[in-house]
């Protein structure tokens, strides 16, 4: 394989959210955001299995839970991937899930030496209401309304956006849900999106959470005693 450090990490971050195709000769290929083909072997399976313990990416946690079960000791890398592939691929009809944006490409993008990258989706959103993530990219990562209220939180601009989407999952396109919830898919279909310091945006989020999730957020907020633009547009959304 040859492949440096961050290439590794990318490598692993495809496998885990399916951006891979396996070969007829029990090889697996992939091709990199920059375009550079790789193809897996066998012989690669220690290195693979390493990259993986050192990448704190959540889907690729999904990967090594099932890499290293009892049921695949001993199995070829060609044969884990192959089983894994069954296991993570589900069709999703019509989910709700949101996600944080940069409408402009920030100076530090979180994980990027795992292959992910600033997406434009305000150039996209030009020219239709869905979102797509960019050739060979590694997927858009989304929450799931069971993921979601532990992201709402004036921290959270600092790592994921200062702008917010509600999403929906299409039909007849895959995702992948991590061990922790996260939905990782390359098409959604934009219900609204807005800037977190906004009331509106957060009034259309709360429009699609179920009344349990509504006071998870009440309780738990009452705890963030920040005074910032996108706190106070919380609270006055929800009536906290």
């Amino acid at each position: 394989m040859d492949a440096n450090l961050s290439e590794k990490f990318e490598i692993v971050t495809k496998l885990s959210t399916g951006k891979f195709k396996l070969l007829y000769n029990q090889s697996i290929k992939i091709i990199l955001h920059t375009g550079k083909i790789i193809i897996l072997t066998n012989d690669d399976k220690a290195d693979i299995e390493e990259a993986q313990k050192a990448i704190y990416e959540k889907s690729v946690k999904t990967l090594y839970a099932f890499w290293v079960s009892d049921e695949n000791k001993g199995c070829s890398m060609y044969d884990i991937i192959k089983k894994y592939q069954k296991c993570i691929n589900y069709i999703v009809p019509s989910q709700i899930v949101f996600k944080y944006y940069y409408s402009e490409c920030p100076d530090f993008i979180i994980n990027e030496d795992y292959g992910r990258t600033w997406i434009d989706y305000e150039k996209q959103l030009q020219s239709s209401n869905y979102i797509n993530d960019i050739p060979n990219g590694c997927g858009i990562w989304t929450a799931d309304e069971s993921v979601f209220p532990k992201m709402i939180c004036s921290e959270s601009v600092n790592f994921y956006g200062t702008n917010l989407m509600v999403l929906k999952t299409c039909l007849f396109h895959k995702y992948i849900k991590s061990i922790s919830g996260e939905i990782i898919g390359s098409k959604y279909k934009v219900i609204y999106n807005g800037p977190i310091n906004e009331v509106n945006t957060w009034l259309n989020v709360k429009e699609r959470l179920t009344e349990n999730t509504i006071s998870q957020i009440r309780t738990d907020y009452i705890k963030n005693a920040g005074y910032d633009d996108v706190v106070f547009a919380i609270k006055e959304a929800f009536n906290i």
